[in-house]
């Protein structure tokens, strides 16, 4: 399964994309720090940089996933309301 994951370089997202990718998914992960994206990689989660305020980002990224899993910010409301939407064109695209 595709998986997208916000918050992959925080603490819950790291460990809960290290058990993703344990379990044979592949995990894009969000992370808004530049910084993070070589430990990301060689953690086996493939980096997308940018933040919870970039909505078109974070549609695409949903659209394109299997799954989403925001361990970032759950009281985002934008974000929250970005991949509900997302993930609804993705199912009737699928269908």
């Amino acid at each position: 399964m595709d998986i997208f994951l916000t918050g992959a370089s925080d603490y819950i997202g790291g460990a809960v994309a290290q058990g993703l990718i344990r379990d044979k998914h592949t995990v894009r992960g969000l992370t808004r720090t530049p910084s993070a994206v070589d430990a990301l990689a060689a953690a086996g989660i493939e980096p997308v940089v940018g933040d919870l305020d970039d909505t078109a980002l974070l549609e695409r990224e949903a659209r394109r996933a299997d799954a989403v899993i925001n361990t970032a910010n759950s009281d985002h409301r934008s974000t929250v309301e970005t991949f509900i939407a997302a993930l609804r064109c993705a199912v009737r695209e699928r269908s």
